[in-house]
């Protein structure tokens, strides 16, 4: 993965109104699985990890992530309003691009698109980790990249334990004060979950918002249950109806429902 990121996945040229999707990539830093999706009406982009080839951490966690893909996005989008999201841990870089954005005099993101991103203490308390017999690599994957996949998944899933999660306004409270103007509004977020839960984990009862309801902020706006679990939801016979989904809950979003 080297070159131009984002990277251009779908290109809607009879549809040049619909607002453009950004997508982060998951834990495993990169984005083959975002070119298995069907038609998505609108122009779709990926953002790789820049730092995946040769190895090197994000000291900053996923904070730092966001600072520098909010740059990128803002140096190539060819719109104003934008829709962010990604997969697993790429949900929760869209959201705290979302924050950094929130007080951006140009870039207004319509919604976010969580795709499996789990609430970070539902995480911690359930003490969940990644077995490796669980992931679905795309076909033809060499073992070196398949082992440097494996290692960002395990740094990842470290990085959501600790992650802090961004601070919102309430949005009901009236507050005059002058430094209420700059705490933004949670951005309307449809979250995608996959059905079932991963083998290694059978017996693991799946929460139905993926315990994003213990948020204290109203983030989650609307749930789309995806047939597959956390590994398998790009797998060909799921992909379509994962497709629709994706492509509906980026319609309601851009359409402003919750707006």
């Amino acid at each position: 993965m080297q070159g131009e990121n984002p990277v251009v996945i779908q290109q809607e040229r009879l549809q040049a109104s619909s607002v453009p999707l950004f997508l982060i990539h998951d834990g495993g830093g990169t984005i083959t699985n975002y070119f298995a999706f069907g038609n998505l009406g609108r122009d779709l982009y990926g953002i790789y990890n820049p730092r995946f080839q040769d190895g090197q951490t994000w000291p900053g966690g996923i904070a730092e992530m966001a600072k520098e893909y909010a740059e990128m996005v803002k140096e190539m989008s060819p719109s104003k309003k934008i829709l962010l999201g990604g997969w697993s841990l790429g949900g929760f870089v869209a959201l705290q691009m979302a924050h950094i954005f929130a007080n951006d005099p140009i870039i207004k993101v319509e919604g976010l698109v969580m795709i499996e991103s789990i609430f970070p203490r539902t995480i911690t308390t359930a003490n969940i980790s990644i077995d490796k017999k669980d992931i679905n690599f795309p076909l033809g994957t060499p073992i070196k990249t398949r082992q440097r996949m494996i290692k960002s998944i395990i740094e990842a899933t470290d990085m959501v334990k600790s992650y802090n999660l961004p601070i919102w306004s309430n949005g009901g409270e009236s507050d005059s004060s002058m430094d209420s103007i700059h705490i933004p509004t949670a951005p309307p977020t449809v979250l995608l979950r996959a059905k079932n839960p991963v083998p290694s984990r059978k017996s693991m009862v799946v929460p139905h918002m993926l315990g994003w309801d213990q948020y204290e902020y109203d983030l989650v706006k609307a749930v789309y249950e995806i047939p597959g679990h956390h590994f398998s939801i790009f797998d060909t016979t799921n992909i379509d109806q994962f497709s629709s989904s994706l492509n509906e809950a980026c319609t309601l979003l851009e359409n402003g429902i919750w707006g």
